[in-house]
């Protein structure tokens, strides 16, 4: 859930959103009262263009967030879940590589 005060034409300063972190993050909730939310600040220009992509999507700016931060998350190889995180520690033991032995 995000929630944004509405950006009035002659307020100077930038624009606060409020992001919810979902249950995709390293340990899934188990209720959505659980969630962690974060005040993030945007620039007013940024905000106005990302509240114009909401709309033109048909998504919200909470599931551009969402979108946003898993595709950080991978550029800096960096695990969105738990699974992922046991995964990527399993594959770094040299008793999980397939590489065969030199003679």
């Amino acid at each position: 859930m995000c929630r944004v005060p509405c950006l009035k034409p002659e307020r100077i300063g930038y624009g606060y959103a409020e992001v919810q972190i979902t249950g995709s993050s390293m340990f899934p909730r188990s209720h959505p009262s659980d969630f962690e939310r974060k005040l993030v600040e945007l620039s007013p220009e940024i905000w106005l263009a990302l509240d114009l992509l909401a709309k033109d999507t048909g998504r919200s700016v909470q599931d551009l967030a969402d979108e946003a931060f898993t595709d950080l998350l991978a550029k800096y190889y960096r695990p969105a879940s738990l699974k992922e995180a046991l995964r990527e520690s399993a594959r770094r033991l040299p008793a999980n590589d397939d590489m065969p032995r030199p003679r």
